[in-house]
């Protein structure tokens, strides 16, 4: 059917105030500041914090928090002015014990001796399985653990990120039980074939998962320590929805946590029950003078407030609605 013949569902003398779309809205954009020239960061674990991911491949939060505990305050500083092409194909650290950097810094032997590394993990292509028999080769040579993790597809990363976590922390504490006297200690070299992408993506939720730190902040580091990262707006809306993902697991485990002092969850409910009943009581109080027809036992948030104001503005809100999505033709 011809798209001008079409009838349209506008009533008559009615237009739009606007140009309209047919399809899904995108996704907002996330910005990412950019840092001043020789910027520096500084992070610290977050032991103090519940973790989403102990009780899991055996690992406690004891076990975490002693790994953890002797670990210095990680430091990340703009190297950009000096940064050379040639180095997208080596590694660099973005902590003491984790490197991110291309496959072919897998097959450097030298490399893997000098810095200690223990465990290769490769972020592969589940379409392709190169990269991942260069790992097991390189690791069989050197000595050293070899572990991969297949992403078929960008959206299915969301789902990867914790079990990465979990590959890594229990390899660093696995090391760490090895070695009675703590002089040992694991350290990992994460890889895809750039070193630029998926692995980069791996690492930045890492450490939005040990070190708390939110979707900027992790990518700011990674940026800081390997200047040739790059972080796509799917990268970055899937760390996004993670990063969601950590603070409900976190709020669940404080509430847990809570509830495990009996007095501490009954006062939190008794407060809850006596905010709601003021709001209720206050906006009864505001309807019955304003002589409204409102429901009196709905409570009136903020959230309802954004709803007048979408759906009906003017007197209802005390605001002026600023925009009308179809006003009426004057002929």
């Amino acid at each position: 059917m011809d798209m001008e013949q079409e009838k349209s569902p506008i009533a008559e003398g009615v237009v739009r105030s606007a140009e309209t779309m047919r399809r899904a809205p995108s996704p907002p954009y996330i910005h990412i500041p950019a840092l001043t020239l020789r910027s520096t960061m500084s992070i610290h674990p977050s032991i103090s914090e519940p973790t989403p991911f102990s009780g899991e491949d055996d690992l406690t939060d004891e076990d975490l928090r002693q790994l953890f505990s002797s670990l210095d305050t990680q430091k990340a500083i703009d190297s950009s002015h000096q940064w050379q092409y040639a180095h997208r194909r080596l590694a660099q650290p973005i902590l003491d014990f984790l490197y991110l950097g291309p496959s072919s810094a897998a097959k450097d032997r030298d490399f893997l001796r000098e810095k200690g590394i223990t465990l290769i993990f490769g972020v592969h292509d589940a379409r392709y399985t190169g990269i991942l028999r260069s790992i097991e080769r390189a690791a069989e040579e050197v000595g050293i653990a070899a572990d991969t993790i297949d992403v078929p597809y960008m959206q299915g990363l969301v789902g990867l990120f914790g079990l990465a976590v979990q590959k890594i922390n229990a390899h660093l504490v696995a090391i760490a039980r090895s070695d009675p006297s703590g002089q040992r200690k694991g350290r990992i070299l994460v890889c895809c074939e750039t070193g630029n992408d998926r692995s980069a993506t791996f690492v930045a939720a890492y450490l939005m998962c040990m070190f708390s730190l939110d979707l900027i902040q992790a990518v700011q580091f990674v940026t800081l320590q390997r200047f040739c990262v790059t972080f796509t707006d799917d990268d970055k809306l899937v760390l996004q929805t993670y990063q969601d993902i950590l603070q409900a697991k976190r709020d669940v485990t404080r509430n847990r946590e809570q509830r495990q002092d009996g007095s501490l969850g009954q006062n939190n409910v008794r407060g809850m029950i006596k905010r709601r009943l003021s709001r209720a009581t206050s906006s009864m109080q505001q309807q019955q003078a304003q002589g409204t027809t409102e429901d009196v036992s709905m409570e009136i948030d903020e959230e309802y407030r954004d709803d007048l104001e979408r759906f009906k503005g003017g007197e209802e809100t005390g605001m002026k609605r600023a925009f009308a999505p179809f006003i009426s033709r004057e002929d």
